[in-house]
């Protein structure tokens, strides 16, 4: 009877089972013949209606035949139903969490980092830091606090903070006092600052970063989404020594689709992957390739859903010559210290304290509270670059381009000194910000004088708007200023006005702001999908970072754009 039914069946109309990701604009299939399950089970139920057109068979016959059919078909795949239907049950058990506060350490080594041609990179001797995450999430909303630790780097961020109300997105950065805002859900680079948090780990090939969205990491409220899968279908898996091995293409980056590769337990009736990797193809954009495997263990729950509390990460530079040897980049570890079901989550939780905010960004406006100064470097002293007019410093017009600041000293405390050099810099720039109506003194010398003449001036803080210019707003029609800026491939000068006569788009952006290494994303795609626009269009992404290391190893990837330094 078995034989029968399945002689009656027309090939053409056999299931088939998929490898598709309809992340990417372009369909991704591998097809391999496969019965489903779950297709055949949802026929069965109107099996008493169809009876008349298969041998004449009752239904209740046809239901269990059916369902012995299934336990063929599933043990001929490879697992195959087993692992997708415990993968969704994995993502179900993780929606009914509805709040959670997870503690975790996160230990990080970087192997040296080699230069441009030669020039030096950020991590000239190799880095280490430890980060400590606090993260709590209440159905949709969400906040996350990362505190970083370096013995070799001083400038390192020391403590950053991102939350989402469900309405307003913010982010803060504990050094250089900016707060970043932006209206709905934005999305920080590696998704929560830490591309390991154990509660998404489990799932890391669901990650969404792609082409079109390199910065759209995976986040643990993204899983509320029914439509997370979005269409993806595991394929077969192989089994060895009671480990299933599994491999699938992931979304396209640099043109090229990821590869995901998982090993999971065969026994394990949860979806617990033991390890989880993904190679990123540079497609001739780099000599290597890039490939990180995340090993996952001690495996503990909350409720239904089960997620590791250890991981270990390992990246390699893949060299596209296959006569080299690979060669270890980096090596991680992410251990759990806590996690809780907190009963009630106040509102407030997910809303960043303004009022320690020195500039806030949103919307591309920056607002804040500082005194107006711009100071930059010439040789060893720190002078006045620019002076925003509509500025406390602006309207007291005490100071002048070209003076040198030696001390700054907030309202009756001891002054401090200030020097020249990568971390001092950032240091004067924030003691300058504070709180509205807060007075700052600034010890400096007068252009051109010797420091006999040193005087001192007390400013009161004020909203400060306008720091990208002179403090004045650019309407339709004016002339461009000729702003100068350094190319940091190379550290030349240029001005705006060595492009004249062609189009230029220039795109003002942070390593701090997380919004706006979307739009750098936006201007590589633009790029690439004009052509005709090669010698007539100029692409300018203009960084304000007060130093040139942090853009420098951000930009390395933004291939076609012009990186420059503005401020």
């Amino acid at each position: 009877m078995l034989s029968k039914l399945l002689a009656g069946r027309d090939d053409d109309r056999d299931p088939v089972g998929t490898v598709c990701h309809f992340k990417s604009s372009t369909l991704i299939c591998s097809a391999s013949k496969t019965y489903s399950c779950r297709h055949m089970t949802h026929n069965a139920v109107n099996a008493e209606n169809a009876q008349a057109k298969i041998s004449g068979m009752p239904a209740s016959p046809l239901i269990l035949i059916l369902a012995i059919l299934c336990g063929i078909s599933a043990a001929a795949r490879g697992q195959n139903a087993p692992l997708q239907i415990r993968l969704e049950k994995a993502l179900e058990n993780a929606r009914s969490i509805t709040n959670v506060e997870i503690q975790y350490d996160d230990l990080l080594w970087m192997k040296k980092l080699p230069g441009e041609r030669g020039e030096p990179s950020g991590f000239t001797n190799g880095f280490t830091r430890t980060m400590h995450v606090r993260y709590v999430a209440a159905d949709g909303k969400y906040r996350s606090e990362c505190r970083f630790e370096s013995p070799q780097t001083t400038n390192i961020t020391t403590f950053i903070e991102t939350a989402f109300d469900g309405k307003l997105w913010s982010e803060f950065d504990g050094r250089t006092g900016h707060l970043v805002q932006q209206d709905g859900d934005g999305r920080p680079p590696g998704g929560e600052h830490s591309p390991f948090s154990p509660l998404i780990q489990p799932f890391l090939f669901l990650s969404m970063a792609s082409d079109d969205c390199p910065v759209c990491g995976l986040r643990f409220t993204d899983l509320r989404s029914p439509d997370i899968l979005n269409g993806l279908i595991l394929p077969d898996a192989k089994r060895s020594n009671g480990v299933l091995h599994l491999s699938f293409p992931g979304l396209p980056r640099f043109g090229v689709n990821q590869l995901w590769s998982i090993a999971i337990d065969d026994a394990d009736p949860d979806f617990t992957p033991r390890s989880i990797s993904r190679t990123i193809y540079f497609s001739g954009q780099s000599p290597h390739d890039f490939q990180a495997t995340y090993a996952l263990s001690d495996y503990t729950n909350l409720g239904a859903y089960h997620f590791p509390t250890k991981l270990a990460s390992t990246t390699f530079h893949v060299p596209t010559n296959k006569l080299l040897a690979p060669t270890l980049a980096s090596m991680g570890m992410v251990t759990v210290m806590s996690i809780r079901i907190p009963t009630e989550i106040p509102d407030t939780t997910f809303r960043l304290d303004e009022s320690k905010a020195a500039h806030i960004w949103n919307a591309g406006e920056t607002k804040g509270y500082g005194v107006g100064l711009i100071l930059g470097e010439a040789g060893s002293n720190v002078v006045v670059k620019r002076i925003i007019a509509d500025s406390p410093a602006g309207a007291q017009n005490e100071l002048d381009v070209g003076d040198r600041l030696l001390a700054i000293a907030e309202s009756d405390e001891q002054a401090v000194p200030v020097h020249a050099g990568k971390a001092e810099l950032p240091r004067a720039i924030a003691r300058l910000q504070g709180a509205k109506g807060s007075a700052v003194h600034l010890t400096f010398v007068p252009s051109g004088k010797d420091d006999s003449h040193t005087r001192v001036v007390t400013l009161v803080r004020g909203e400060v708007r306008g720091r990208l210019s002179d403090g004045w707003l650019l309407t339709n029609g004016m002339k461009a200023p000729d702003i100068e800026m350094v190319v940091l491939s190379n550290r030349t000068s240029e001005h705006l006005s060595d492009y004249a006569g062609k189009i230029v788009v220039l795109e003002f952006w942070a390593s701090w702001c997380s919004p706006c290494q979307k739009s750098m994303a936006g201007l590589q795609l633009d790029l690439a999908d004009n052509p005709n626009w090669k010698d007539k269009v100029v692409l300018i992404a203009a960084s304000v970072d007060d130093t040139q290391t942090l853009p420098r190893n951000t930009s390395r990837r933004k291939v076609g754009i012009k990186p420059t330094m503005y401020g």
